[in-house]
C-alpha cells in the first residue's frame, strides 16, 4: 500500500533618523527635494507594480503545460549537480479541480503533491505529501532538494511563446528554470479516460507492414477502482503518446483518449496519451 508523508522567510532594518541627520549636512530645502524625488520614485514603482499585476500569470496559463526542468542553481548561482543530473525526468504541473489548485512535481520516482495558491507572480505551496517508493540514493537526494525548493513561497517569471520558459526563485534562493510542453487537453480539448491491458509480446500488424502492433484489450473499472469487465484482445497499430513498450512486461495503462478532426486528413483521428501505468508484471 502506498503511504503518504508530510515533507518537512527577513528582518526589517530600522534606520535612525538622528544618525542620518548627523551624518548628512542636509538643509530643509534639500530634504524637501529629497521627499519630492522619493515621492516620484514611489509613484514610478507603483506604476511598474501595476503593470506587472496586469501581466501576472494565472493558473489557467500554467496548467496548460507540463513543465520540464532545464536548470537548477543554488543561492550562490552554482549549479545543483544532483538536480541537474535528473532534469530529463524532473517535472512540474498544475491542476484545478472543484475550486482547488494543486501542484505535482517529482524527479522520476516518487510523486509529490501540494496545495497551491498564486497571487500575482508569487506561488505558495503548502501541505506537500509524497508517495514512499524505494528510490536510489541520488534520486532520494534530488527529491529532497526539489521538495525544499518547492515548499513555501517563490517568485515566478513567465516568458511566453511557442516554447514558454518559467523561472522560479524559491524561498531558499534556489532558482529553477522550467520549459513548458503543452498538455494533450490544451491541444485536443477534453478527453475520456480509458484503461488498456497491453501484452508484453507485440504482434505483426495485419496490414502486412514490418511494423509491430500492440496486443491490447479494454478494461472497465467502477468508481471504487474494482475491475468489472475485460474486452477481447485485439491489435493496435497506432501510437500512444508518452508510452514506450519494452516487450518485458504485461501492463495495464490508464490513457486519455481524444477525438480530433485535423484539417490535413479526412474524418476524425483518435489520439491516445499515456496518463500512468497502473499495473506492471515482469514476464520471464
Amino acid at each position: 500500500m502506498i503511504q503518504t508523508k508530510i515533507l518537512p522567510l527577513g528582518a526589517a532594518i530600522l534606520v535612525s533618523m538622528m544618525t542620518l541627520v548627523g551624518c548628512q549636512n542636509t538643509t530643509p530645502i534639500e530634504q524637501s527635494n529629497q521627499k519630492i524625488e522619493q515621492t516620484q520614485d514611489n509613484a514610478k514603482m507603483t506604476q511598474v507594480n501595476t503593470a506587472d499585476a496586469k501581466q501576472a500569470m494565472t493558473i489557467d496559463q500554467l496548467s496548460q503545460y507540463h513543465w520540464k526542468l532545464l536548470s537548477a542553481v543554488d543561492g550562490n548561482n552554482k549549479p545543483m549537480s544532483t538536480l541537474e543530473a535528473g532534469k530529463e525526468v524532473a517535472r512540474l504541473s498544475f491542476q484545478q479541480q472543484q475550486g482547488q489548485i494543486g501542484a505535482s512535481f517529482g524527479v522520476g520516482c516518487n510523486a509529490m503533491n501540494g496545495q497551491a495558491a498564486l497571487k500575482g507572480n508569487v506561488l505558495t505551496l503548502s501541505q506537500v505529501i509524497s508517495t514512499e517508493m524505494m528510490c536510489d540514493p541520488q534520486t532520494n537526494q534530488a527529491e529532497t532538494l526539489l521538495a525544499q525548493a518547492m515548499q513555501g513561497s517563490s517568485q515566478l517569471a513567465l516568458k511566453a511563446g511557442t516554447t514558454p520558459i518559467l523561472t522560479q526563485v524559491a524561498a531558499n534562493k534556489t532558482t529553477l528554470v522550467w520549459q513548458g510542453v503543452m498538455t494533450a487537453e490544451a491541444k485536443y480539448g477534453p478527453g475520456e479516460t480509458v484503461f488498456w491491458a497491453v501484452d508484453h509480446k507485440a504482434q505483426p500488424c495485419p496490414d502486412g507492414s514490418a511494423k509491430a502492433c500492440l496486443k491490447i484489450k479494454p478494461i472497465t473499472y467502477n468508481d471504487q477502482g474494482i475491475k468489472t469487465s475485460e474486452g477481447d484482445w485485439s491489435l493496435f497499430n497506432g501510437e500512444i503518446e508518452g508510452y514506450t513498450h519494452d516487450g518485458k512486461h504485461d501492463e495495464v495503462l490508464r490513457l486519455q483518449h481524444y477525438i480530433v478532426n485535423p484539417t490535413d486528413v479526412k474524418g476524425n483521428k483518435n489520439v491516445y496519451v499515456l496518463d500512468t501505468v497502473i499495473e506492471t508484471q515482469a514476464v520471464k
